[in-house]
């Protein structure tokens, strides 16, 4: 893969390990092409849905792949990018070791929280990067794995449940939660950017809040 529009910036030989991605949703989407066409070449996807009509609206998928796996349509997709990728479908994450980077796109808060406690001490994840949207605003936390006061914030803020999660986000007629693309790549690109940042120097934004559409878009970070 031809990396010139990049290597200027970002060379991803500097990332020291795999990035898990659970969750090959609306973000988990996103965030894996994003890493892709950043140079990562090493990722893991998690997940165990079949894409159905109604994902076509905000996840990176085609009519052709209506009926396939999530994971096996995303590894292909990667792969038509990148061939040099090592792309690995891992289905539902059950509590299997993870190592490198992780990034929590699954759109269960309650799920989330448990992957984070049952490795809040594994010390082979460098560093958690979570991604939450709402009908127009979105968020992406991250924190450090070395660092015990931040991975304790970090999962601090996951302290409500998926029904709770639920009614702050409006539905359809039909009962679908409204999903807008262009907020899934909004809160995929700074996440990503975060990880990049802190893939460079170190350094990273813990918190960083956003609506896609409040006075042509407002952003927030701590």
């Amino acid at each position: 893969m031809d990396l010139s529009k990049v290597s200027g910036f970002f060379d991803p030989k500097q990332v020291k390990g795999v990035c898990n991605i659970i969750g090959a949703g609306s973000v988990g989407s996103v965030v894996a092409e994003l890493l892709v066409r950043n140079g990562i070449t090493a990722i893991n996807l998690f997940d165990d849905d079949i894409i159905e009509p109604h994902n076509l609206g905000n996840q990176l998928y085609t009519a052709k792949d209506i009926g396939r796996p999530k994971t096996e349509a995303l590894s292909e997709r990667l792969m038509s990018i990148n061939s040099e990728c090592e792309v690995e479908t891992k289905g539902r994450y059950e509590n299997q070791r993870l190592s490198g980077y992780v990034f929590l796109c699954v759109d269960n808060i309650e799920t989330r929280k448990v992957i984070c406690e049952k490795n809040s001490f594994n010390m082979n994840i460098k560093a958690v990067f979570d991604f939450r949207t709402g009908k127009t605003s979105c968020e992406t936390r991250a924190a450090a794995w070395n660092d015990r006061k931040t991975v304790n914030m970090f999962i601090s803020s996951m302290d409500f449940t998926h029904d709770e999660a639920r009614e702050e986000n409006p539905t359809t007629a039909c009962g679908q939660s409204i999903g807008l693309m262009s907020v899934v790549m909004l809160v995929s690109a700074i996440g990503v950017d975060n990880f990049i940042t802190y893939i460079k120097s170190g350094d990273y934004k813990r918190c960083i809040l956003m609506d896609a559409f409040a006075n042509g878009g407002s952003v927030i970070s701590m």
